[in-house]
C-alpha cells in the first residue's frame, strides 16, 4: 500500500534509502526552533495527505475508497491536509530524521531554495513555528553556506513510517486487509500476458 508519492518528477536512484532511522516523523514544535540540513531538494520530497480525528489523532490517507477518513460520515474527518516529508539532518541531535511539513512551511522552504540557487543542500535552515491550530505561522531562516559531506547520510523512506502511523491508529489487522485488497486490485489491473 502506498500513502503518497514523490513531490517532483525527478527521481534520484543514486540516493541511499533507509526506513530504520527513527520510527516517527518529526514536526516543528511551537516555540522551539529546529535547525536542520536538508538532505533532499523539494522535487525529491514525499507528498501525502493526512486526516485528523480526536480518537486516532493524525493518520495518513490511503487516497482511495478504503480510507477510513475519506469514507467517514463526519465532514470534519473527511477533510484531509496535504503534507510533505523530507529527510533532514537534525543539527542539534546529529541524526537523520524524517521531517513532516505542512504546505505553508514547505512553501517557505521552497522559496528559500529558489533564492539560494535552486538547492537546500548547501546550508543549514532554522525552522520556526509560532502558535497552534489555525493560528500557526512558520518562518525559515537560511544560515550561511557551509560544506558538509551529505553522502554519508541515508535518506529515510517515509512510506514505512506512514504505514506504522496508520497501523497505530487502526491496528495492523486493518492495515493488512488494505494491503491485501491493494494487491488484488493491482493483479486485476495487470494486462493479460497474451
Amino acid at each position: 500500500m502506498k500513502f503518497g508519492s514523490r513531490a517532483g518528477e525527478k527521481v534520484r536512484d543514486d540516493i541511499k534509502r533507509s526506513s530504520g532511522q527513527g520510527n516517527f516523523m518529526k514536526n516543528v514544535q511551537d516555540g522551539k526552533d529546529l535547525r536542520v540540513r536538508f538532505l533532499q531538494n523539494p522535487e525529491d520530497w514525499f507528498k501525502f495527505r493526512e486526516h485528523y480525528s480526536e480518537e486516532t489523532k493524525f493518520f495518513p490517507c490511503t487516497q482511495d475508497d478504503s480510507c477510513p477518513g475519506c469514507s467517514s460520515d463526519s465532514e470534519k474527518l473527511k477533510k484531509s491536509s496535504r503534507r510533505y516529508a523530507a529527510s533532514v539532518l537534525d543539527v542539534k541531535e546529529g541524526k537523520v530524521v524524517c521531517l513532516k511539513m505542512p504546505v505553508d512551511l514547505a512553501n517557505r522552504v521552497t522559496s528559500k531554495c529558489d533564492r539560494n540557487g535552486g538547492t537546500l543542500l548547501d546550508r543549514d535552515m532554522t525552522l520556526i513555528r509560532t502558535g497552534k491550530g489555525l493560528d500557526t505561522t512558520y518562518d525559515v531562516e537560511a544560515e550561511d553556506k557551509t560544506n558538509v559531506d551529505l553522502s554519508r547520510y541515508q535518506i529515510i523512506d517515509p512510506e514505512p513510517l506512514l504505514a506504522e502511523s496508520f497501523a497505530e491508529a487502526f491496528g495492523t489487522d486493518f492495515l493488512e486487509k488494505l494491503e491485501d485488497k491493494a494487491d488484488v486490485q493491482a493483479v486485476e489491473q495487470e494486462p493479460a500476458p497474451f
